[in-house]
């Protein structure tokens, strides 16, 4: 039984095929085109399944945004997709179809993608954490994955780290994201250096070891751990994996792992913490996962 994956990202729509034995036969990607609006994009994504070369039975969708699972609605995105809050992924997608289609969040998926055929852990208990314009997270407990009471768990971003700190999108201070994501990376960085444009940059003067860009990136990554530290603490993990762009530099990774083990008690410091294995095809394999789960 063959699978089309499509993971939903603001950027770009990536999508494949997957046999019953977890290969992928085949992945593409289609710019987004968000700006246009979340109605226009499922639109987009009809038009791309009628252009699928294999066949496949089922459709498992990884979208961006807070997504109720059992219905396949978005329950909240933000205007980076304009009118997506609201738009019912599932039904939109079956009735064009006649296919069986699931939906979930993109973290989610990628942690359930990492978990099954990525990093994984024994103990089958991983957060993930991705690092970029905001912060993302998703949970598994025990080898599920947890979505929470209202399918929403995860939004580690809005954890307060700085209490009456930053302003944050979310309407309150001091949100983990205005320290930790990308984004506020480079809002320290431009403060200083506002010609640099992206985290591309930052990482390129921070492998010339310009000592403006080190200490800001250092500063950051304790940032990063901060916040790592209280989700370890309440969820116990065995695996800790951060994705996001700037995320790979091994270095930068190092630096976490350095500032966490002063910040963790004794009986937390077994855990492990990696980067993404499976990288851009995590959501493809999460949503690809949605089926499996009840088969095991």
């Amino acid at each position: 039984m063959n699978t089309l994956t499509i993971d939903i990202g603001g950027t770009n729509i990536k999508y494949g095929v997957m046999n019953a034995s977890a290969e992928l036969l085949f992945s593409n990607e289609i710019p987004t085109l968000a700006h246009l609006g979340g109605p226009m994009l499922l639109k987009r994504i009809c038009d791309l399944i009628d252009g699928i070369p294999y066949p496949f039975n089922q459709i498992g969708i990884s979208a961006s945004g807070q997504i109720n699972s059992q219905t396949g609605t978005v329950i909240f995105a933000t205007d980076s997709i304009p009118n997506f809050t609201g738009c019912n992924i599932k039904q939109t997608i079956s009735d064009h179809t006649g296919k069986e289609v699931r939906v979930e969040n993109d973290v989610n998926c990628a942690v359930l993608g990492e978990a099954r055929y990525g990093v994984g852990d024994k103990s089958g208990n991983i957060i993930m954490l991705t690092i970029g314009t905001g912060i993302g997270g998703g949970i598994m407990i025990n080898d599920t994955l947890y979505t929470g009471s209202s399918y929403s768990a995860g939004e580690f971003g809005h954890m307060i780290t700085h209490p009456g700190g930053k302003p944050c999108t979310c309407g309150h201070r001091g949100c983990y994201e205005q320290y930790a994501s990308t984004t506020a990376l480079l809002k320290e960085v431009q403060s200083l250096m506002p010609e640099v444009k992206n985290g591309r940059q930052i990482m390129t003067l921070y492998s010339e070891e310009n000592m403006v860009i080190v200490e800001l990136v250092t500063k950051w990554c304790k940032e990063i751990a901060i916040g790592l530290a209280s989700l370890i603490h309440a969820f116990n993990p065995g695996t800790v994996i951060l994705g996001g762009g700037i995320m790979a530099n091994e270095r930068l990774l190092m630096i976490v792992k350095e500032e966490l083990h002063n910040m963790l008690i004794p009986s937390f410091q077994h855990i492990t913490l990696n980067k993404p294995k499976l990288n851009n095809d995590a959501g493809l394999y999460g949503a690809y996962s949605l089926f499996k789960q009840e088969e095991e």
